[in-house]
């Protein structure tokens, strides 16, 4: 997972 949250929809990154 990333630290900021995806703007993509296909990909919902959750803020860590």
């Amino acid at each position: 997972m990333r630290t900021y949250i995806s703007l993509s929809p296909q990909s919902p990154d959750a803020a860590c």
